[in-house]
C-alpha cells in the first residue's frame, strides 16, 4: 500500500543520505497523508513534523507550499488533542498566508475556521468566533459567501452561539470586553468573581489571554484585507 511505500522510499533516501531538501520533504508529507488516510494519526503527525523540519531547513517555509505543510501539521495535532501546538502551526501558517498574499482565498479561510475550531476546543468561545469572524470577513472580500465553505462556516457560528449564548454574566462580560483596554484581564476577574467560583475566573482568565493573542492576528488580517483593496 502507500504506506509501505513511501515508508520504505523515506528509509532508502536516509540510508543513502538523500532526504534532505524539498524532495525530502514533500516524501515526508506524502507519507503523512498515506498514515493520516490510514487511520494511524500519531504515525502521521511523526511525518509531517519531518516535512516541516526538512521544508524549514530547506527554505521553503516562507511560501505557499510552506503554508500547506503547516496546514496539515496542525490539523493533526488537533486530531490528537494537542490543540495550543495546533495553534501554534496555524499562527505560523497565517503569517506565511499573510506575506504570500495567500489569506484572502478559500484556501485561507479554510485556516481561520480551522484555528477558531481549534480554539473552540481549548473552551474559548470568544477566541473561537473571532477567528470564525475573521474567516467569514475573508469570504466576504473574495466574493466567496455564497460558497459551499463559506455557508457551512455561518452554521458552525450559528450552532456555537446558540450552544453557548446563555452563559453566566461573568461570561457575557467576556463577549462585551474591549481586549485592547490596559484593565481588561483585572476587569474579567471581577466580572468572574461577581459570577462565582475561583474555577470560573481562572476559565475566564486564560480564555481572555488567548482572546489578547488572537486579536493581533485579527488586526493582522484587517490590515492584509484592506491593503489589497
Amino acid at each position: 500500500g502507500a504506506v509501505e511505500a513511501y515508508g520504505e522510499a523515506r528509509r532508502i533516501r536516509e540510508v543513502i543520505g538523500a532526504l534532505e531538501g524539498a524532495a525530502g520533504a514533500e516524501l515526508c508529507h506524502s507519507l503523512g497523508n498515506a498514515r493520516r488516510e490510514s487511520g494511524d494519526l500519531e504515525e502521521a503527525l511523526e511525518a509531517y513534523e519531518a516535512s516541516v523540519r526538512l521544508a524549514r531547513a530547506a527554505g521553503m517555509m516562507a511560501t505557499s507550499r510552506g503554508a500547506l505543510l503547516l496546514s496539515c501539521l496542525a490539523q493533526t495535532r488537533h486530531l490528537l488533542g494537542l490543540l495550543d501546538e495546533a495553534l501554534s502551526a496555524y499562527a505560523e501558517e497565517f503569517r506565511i498566508r499573510r506575506r504570500t498574499g495567500d489569506l484572502d482565498t478559500l484556501e485561507g479561510a479554510r485556516m481561520l475556521r480551522n484555528m477558531g475550531s481549534t480554539i473552540h476546543g481549548t473552551g474559548d468561545v470568544v477566541g473561537a468566533l473571532q477567528a470564525y469572524d475573521m474567516a467569514h470577513r475573508v469570504h466576504e472580500h473574495t466574493g466567496t459567501t455564497e460558497s459551499h465553505d463559506c455557508k457551512q462556516l455561518v452554521h458552525i457560528i450559528e450552532v456555537v452561539k446558540v450552544k453557548h449564548g446563555g452563559g453566566t454574566r461573568a461570561g457575557q462580560e467576556v463577549q462585551e470586553l474591549d481586549l485592547d483596554h490596559p484593565s481588561a484581564i483585572s476587569d474579567v476577574s471581577a466580572a468572574a468573581a461577581g459570577g462565582g467560583t475561583t474555577e470560573e475566573g481562572s476559565v475566564l482568565l486564560g480564555r481572555i489571554k488567548r482572546a489578547q493573542r488572537l486579536r493581533a492576528l485579527e488586526r493582522a488580517c484587517e490590515a492584509y484585507l484592506e491593503g489589497q483593496q
